[in-house]
């Protein structure tokens, strides 16, 4: 199995517990969120893996600049990337599932207030 697929397995998997982790964290949701932005490069993945595990152990992650990201503490960011990781919501290639992300908009949607337009 190639990587892209590999990889699409899990980014389209739909994950229940994604709902619940999410919507219970702030600190997961801005996690998953600077994932996106800070891990699009750190992915140099073998070329014959066989699995999210393989390429996990290909992967590196910047704690630095998910700290910078988040401002965040360390220990909450290691903590956080592995519950992100066990639950598949983050991916080694600078992704996030499809479940975790549409979850992350509707509650960044959910606290947009968009003010009244004034009145002529």
């Amino acid at each position: 199995m190639d990587i892209i697929a590999i990889l699409n397995i899990y980014r389209e998997a739909p994950i229940s517990e994604a709902a619940l982790i999410l919507q219970n964290s702030p600190v997961l949701c801005e996690l998953a969120v600077a994932w996106t932005k800070t891990h699009q490069d750190n992915f140099n993945p073998p070329p014959e893996a066989l699995s999210l595990q393989e390429l996990w152990a290909n992967t590196k992650i910047d704690y630095d600049a998910l700290e910078a990201a988040t401002m965040l503490t360390t220990m909450q960011i290691i903590r956080g990337v592995e519950q992100l990781k066990r639950y598949n919501i983050i991916l080694p290639d600078g992704t996030i599932n499809r479940t975790a992300k549409a979850i992350i908009n509707n509650m960044i949607m959910a606290n947009i207030k968009v003010p009244l337009a004034a009145k002529e």
